[in-house]
């Protein structure tokens, strides 16, 4: 007999906050995985969960909305045909209002109940609707309990997007139909209370529904979460959220696990990439990657398919996942495993016991003096051969644990690092505490992180003294002191620590806690470069980009941004990649590299030109957009001299984009449209801030460049 399906209702107190978006891609990976899945769009002043799955780029719909009713037109004439005698039931049925998707071929996984036919009367229907009066004068109630159980009887989930807020429709997406409510929030005081109250209150109110129910559950996901650029704002929130939201996680979590735990996982990041248009980028991109919104779906999905078990939820890996493992790696962690078994763990009662036989054979045949010596001997070569011991038991957790990490186990990798930091390792304890400090294997714990890089540290080691320089300069698990910051920097840099180097360096050029000296970041960054460190190459890299401590030198900017990619430097290793994708106008390269966490998007080529620089200068509008929207986009870059007339001073990107415009004849290969000149010019000027050349008012004014001149 067939397991009942669940019902999960997706619901947020207030709209944008991608609670649409997060349930069709969860219904995709249902589906994906084998599971028949039956999405209804109760939404239905603002309809239109089946735009993800029709979005005119990708189309999964294997029928036209507009030939089939939905959820309006059958309650619509559900009460049009009732009477007291038949409890109203209709000519037409839910199953034949049923929309048929096709993921990856499969055709009866995954069916969509739409708000209704997409037509002209569908907004009087609606209107026509009164919900108190269904209840109250039909047998509503009754008909959509037996909707209810036919679903569950056919489907092994339902998924329902919820009107928001507080309405009619709301209460019975959340009080009467589902059997966990999934909520949605951001990361403010309206959004989380707003939620606490709705939520508790459809609690109560399910428990006063007149049919047989379990108690109504509730998953609490924050949603447009930005804690990878916004780290310590993060924390603070996850702990109020944990707060508020704990009688709902505690209806459902396992005991070992907690809130806080889990919200480090449990939640959607904010991409502003996919904040356009109406996509699945669990079917677009995947859910590998442990940064991407996909990954968060999948997490989600994961916890919904196993009906809300986390232990099991948590521990689960993708088919992908497996796929891609690195077999070489594998059977070097194996052979590391099976060596460490054949290796006793000391243990100090063992020695004893033989040192004891060992008195007990020599007591009758030897003077007083001579078992003292002995005692004396043996106690030595024990503890020397125990602490050796221990020592290589230490050493090969530590191993076994930086193979788990490179595989992207942290769990197992963290009780690894811990049991070789309780031997004394020095290099374990360093790697304990930069997991608490980052979150891998366990919670984020920074009081825990302090206090094993303060053991690595008193012990000389120059990693653990570079993590007190970094938790004492954000105030992590301790007072924020920039000047112990510094002292803990500058040991561990004269310890040969390169990371350290690089620390100090970005202290004095930020002027973070210290006085500003470029100077001083100059010569700790290029002891850090000369020493092969990455991230010194290219901060060395921007400092002569910009002429700061240092007379500006574009070749030699080049040469550094060139040795730090070489070096493994991502930021201007994707910056490089995005000058070649905005050279050739490359739209849907730009975008996909734009979507990394790690890019310089202000990257130069061999003779100083930026992508900004490079989409004006080539009048490609669409890209000058996508960079324009970039939080770190340097609209005002270094002036070319050849460019500049008179007093005016004017950005480089649009004085070439201005000298194309005027002289279109004398650079055609070069000049484009007028108009995508034009647009460029509009938005530049529209971002450029304070610096903003009263002239190129004039220019929107007047519309036109010959009225000015230049």
């Amino acid at each position: 007999m067939k397991r009942p399906g669940l019902i999960y209702t997706f619901y947020s107190y207030k709209g944008g906050v991608g609670r649409s978006m997060a349930l069709a891609n969860v219904a995709a990976l249902m589906a994906k995985a084998g599971y028949k899945v039956l999405v209804v769009d109760f939404d239905l002043e603002a309809p239109g969960i089946d735009k993800y799955l029709d979005n005119g780029k990708s189309s999964y719909l294997l029928d036209a909305i507009d030939e089939k009713s939905g959820i309006v037109d059958l309650i619509y004439h559900y009460k049009s045909h009732y009477s007291g005698t038949n409890g109203g039931a209709p000519s037409f049925t839910w199953r034949d209002c049923l929309l048929d998707v096709s993921i990856n071929g499969k055709k009866d996984r995954l069916s969509i109940l739409s708000a209704g036919k997409n037509t002209e009367d569908y907004i009087s229907k609606l209107q026509a609707l009164d919900w108190n009066d269904l209840f109250d004068s039909t047998d509503f109630g009754n008909y959509l309990e037996a909707v209810r159980n036919q679903w569950r009887s056919t489907y092994d989930f339902v998924l329902i997007d919820s009107r928001t807020g507080i309405t009619d429709i709301g209460g019975i997406c959340t009080i009467h139909l589902p059997d966990v409510l999934v909520f949605f929030f951001t990361t403010n005081e309206a959004s989380i209370e707003g939620c606490h109250q709705i939520i508790s209150a459809a609690i109560g109110a399910h428990q006063k529904l007149p049919f047989q129910r379990n108690r109504l559950v509730a998953v609490p996901v924050p949603s447009r979460d930005e804690s990878r650029t916004e780290y310590e704002s993060a924390y603070k929130w996850r702990k109020i959220i944990a707060e508020k939201f704990e009688i709902f996680y505690n209806d459902w979590l396992y005991r070992k696990a907690k809130p806080k735990d889990i919200l480090d996982v449990l939640r959607i990041p904010y991409i502003p990439y996919w904040s356009f248009g109406e996509r699945l980028p669990v079917l677009e991109e995947g859910t590998k990657d442990p940064t991407s919104i996909g990954y968060a779906y999948d997490v989600l999905t994961r916890l919904l398919t196993t009906r809300l078990d986390w232990e099991m939820a948590s521990s689960m890996e993708s088919a992908q996942d497996i796929k891609e493992r690195h077999q070489e790696l594998k059977k070097v962690l194996t052979d590391k495993l099976e060596e460490s078994q054949r290796v006793d763990v000391p243990v100090s009662t063992n020695y004893f016991s033989r040192f004891l036989n060992q008195i007990t054979a020599f007591r009758k045949r030897k003077p007083v003096w001579f078992y003292s010596i002995l005692v004396l001997v043996l106690l030595i070569s024990g503890t020397i051969l125990l602490d050796s011991r221990f020592t290589k038991f230490g050493n090969d957790q530590l191993k076994l644990g930086q193979l788990k990490f490179e595989l992207g186990e942290y769990d197992e990798a963290f009780v690894l690092f811990q049991t070789s930091a309780k031997t004394g390792n020095v290099d374990a304890m360093n790697r304990l505490a930069q997991l608490y400090r980052d979150s891998l294997g366990t919670a984020p714990d920074f009081e825990r992180a302090f206090e094993w890089f303060s053991k690595a540290a008193n012990r000389n080691n120059a990693a653990g003294m570079n993590g007190l320089g970094q938790l004492y300069e954000h105030g992590l698990g301790v007072k924020q002191d920039f000047q112990k910051s510094l002292e803990w920097y500058t040991k561990a840099a004269e310890a040969g620590n390169t990371a350290a180097m690089n620390n100090i360096g970005m202290l004095y050029d930020t002027s973070e806690g210290v006085y500003s000296d470029y100077l001083k970041a100059l010569d700790w960054y290029t002891k850090a470069a000369e020493a092969g460190n990455a991230d010194a190459m290219y901060n060395l890299g921007k400092l002569y980009n910009a002429g700061l401590g240092i007379n500006r030198d574009v070749a030699m900017a080049f040469e550094w941004y060139t040795k730090a990619a070489k070096a493994g430097q991502m930021e201007v290793i994707n910056g490089k990649a995005l000058l070649n994708a905005v050279s050739t106008g490359d739209m849907e390269k730009v975008r996909e590299i734009l979507l990394k966490d790690d890019v310089d998007v202000n990257q130069i080529d061999i003779i100083g030109e930026t992508p900004l620089y490079l989409a004006a200068s080539g009048g490609y509008v669409e890209l000058v957009r996508q960079l324009l929207a970039q939080p770190n986009i340097n609209v005002n870059p270094y002036i070319d001299p050849k460019y500049q007339a008179g007093n005016y001073a004017l950005f480089t990107p649009l004085t070439i984009a201005l000298h194309n415009l005027e002289n279109p004849n004398k650079n055609p290969e070069l000049g484009k449209q007028y108009e995508n000149f034009l647009m460029i010019i509009k938005l530049l000027a529209a971002n450029g801030g304070e610096n903003k050349d009263d002239r190129w008012q004039l220019y929107l004014q007047n519309d036109t460049a010959d009225e000015v001149a230049y």
